[in-house]
């Protein structure tokens, strides 16, 4: 029924680019150690809407953090069927994983080598 709906170009080799694949797996392992330095005290929540989630509920918290990426990716999934979208769709995706591993590896560094930096940001507790 499905395919019916959104039928697969011919052209296109795969029903989502790898890049799809190493971002979901990289947001996954993101929200994931999140939740572990949250459950250990080593780190807070900057943002505050899934700060006050994660004081609720930590599937909570997972659930609407992945959706944040989730809802994203199925969109560029969706325009990259449209024809001549799937190369501009592919850079784009591949800029949106270095620029979130720039942030996540940043972040981490910043949070265990220079924590005096990240408290005075209120990245993690005093």
């Amino acid at each position: 029924m499905i395919a019916e709906v959104l039928p697969l170009p011919k052209k296109l080799a795969t029903p989502l680019l790898i890049e799809t694949w190493i971002i979901g797996l990289a947001a996954t392992l993101d929200c994931l150690s999140t939740i572990y330095l949250l459950h250990s005290g080593k780190a807070i929540e900057a943002n505050p809407l899934l700060a006050a989630t994660a004081s609720w509920s930590l599937f909570a918290f997972f659930v609407l953090k992945m959706s944040f990426v989730v809802g994203p990716l199925y969109g560029l999934e969706r325009i990259r069927r449209t024809p001549g979208r799937e190369r501009f769709v592919q850079l784009l995706m591949r800029c949106g994983i270095f620029v979130y591993a720039f942030i996540y590896f940043g972040g981490l560094l910043l949070q265990f080598k220079f924590p005096d930096l990240a408290r005075s940001l209120h990245l993690i507790r005093s």
